[in-house]
């Protein structure tokens, strides 16, 4: 295994030499793995590994704490008397499974991150091409904590490892963007929830030569919440946005929306999994994929899942991948609308209800943008 271009990606720390050490002897997954079979992540990282540009985006939005994060690590800005920022060796208390396990060992530093109880904070992370980072989030109890992520690239191999321990009646919300076109971004989130707590995931995918996002939640506490909400917009693109979310205590809830639009040569995977422990009972679960074949060319392969082992449950999925609806193209068009801007009205609200759980007006806003950019792009 040591023609595995991704070992000389690797750090020499602890974390670089358990990942050396797991790939030379397991090598990493493949197709053949049900759990990697539409992202074959020993193919995609057998090739040598570009160097990237480093530019780092500058912060849109206000924030109380920017964190940049680079090639070459990262920088702190801001202040806030209720966050405790360290800078920590390692980060543990987390089951490590294959994709735990490289983006520790890539991995270029690693920061502990508590927001003290009741307190409220907004955090910005910008990460430039090539940025591998590690993080450990402590949300304390009633404490309420947003994450605004953004990722630029468009050459190099990107990382993020992000463990997240929420507090009883406490709550972190993420919002992720990511571009990573023409780059290869590989991310893993565990996010653990106490009692009354809640975690709210947003992402916004535009591309990328390979991503990989994988979020493990653990509702641990008796009436946790997790509130996932994603979106897609790829063209010459692969996309995998696989989550899992484990129910382990009674009157938890889990809402999962994943809507998106592939376009020529685009590969767009969605792999959700609900898994209800036996003493779960009075679960709320919903899953829902739907996805727009925007051409010939483009794939989607969505693969939602439940595993029920309650008996007191209230659990569905849904999946359906389609086309625009020619009836309403044409009824548009008939009346002086361009096809181009037709498509592009008849996409936007295909993909308007991933935006509800979006609270504030700027960022809304901004993800309208970003969308609405992007599908001037890819329609033609």
């Amino acid at each position: 295994m040591s023609d595995i271009a991704i070992l000389g990606e690797l750090t020499k720390t602890e974390w670089g030499k358990k990942a050396r050490e797991y790939i030379e002897k397991n090598g990493l997954p493949n197709k053949r793995v049900e759990y990697f079979h539409y992202t074959d992540l020993a193919r995609a990282l057998s090739d040598k590994i570009e160097s990237p540009s480093g530019e780092v985006r500058s912060a849109n939005l206000s924030a109380d704490i920017i964190i940049h994060a680079t090639q070459f690590g990262e920088i702190v800005s801001g202040a806030s008397k209720d966050l405790q920022i360290d800078s920590v060796s390692l980060i543990s208390g987390y089951d490590e499974d294959v994709t735990t396990i490289l983006v520790q060992g890539l991995a270029k530093s690693s920061q502990k991150i508590i927001l003290k109880a009741g307190k409220k904070a907004r955090i910005a992370v910008q990460r430039g091409a090539g940025s591998r980072t590690a993080m450990h989030i402590i949300v304390e109890d009633d404490a309420h904590l947003e994450i605004i992520e953004e990722q630029g690239a468009d050459a190099g191999l990107s990382s993020g490892l992000l463990f997240a321990e929420i507090g009883e009646n406490a709550s972190l919300r993420r919002i992720m963007y990511a571009d990573t076109f023409g780059a290869k971004d590989i991310r893993k989130s565990i996010v653990n929830v106490a009692k009354g707590g809640e975690f709210a995931g947003f992402s916004l995918l535009r591309g990328g030569e390979m991503a990989r996002i994988e979020t493990d939640v653990h509702l641990l506490g008796e009436g946790a919440k997790c509130n996932f909400n994603a979106a897609y917009l790829l063209k010459n693109a692969h996309n995998d946005i696989t989550t899992t979310v484990y129910h382990h205590a009674p009157n938890c809830e889990t809402k999962e929306m994943v809507r998106g639009i592939v376009a020529n040569g685009a590969n767009a995977v969605f792999q959700g999994k609900i898994q209800v422990e036996r003493n779960a009972q009075k679960t709320s679960a919903t899953m829902e994929h739907r996805g727009l074949m925007l051409e010939d060319g483009g794939k989607i392969n969505a693969k939602p899942s439940l595993e029920i082992y309650a008996d007191d449950v209230e659990c569905s999925h849904a999946n359906t991948i389609g086309a625009l609806d020619e009836s309403a193209l044409f009824y548009m068009q008939a009346r002086g609308i361009s096809k181009k801007t037709a498509k592009i009205l008849l996409v936007k609200a295909f993909l308007a209800q991933v935006f509800d759980e979006l609270q504030y007006e700027d960022i809304r806003e901004y993800a309208i943008s970003r969308i609405e950019n992007r599908l001037d792009e890819i329609i033609g």
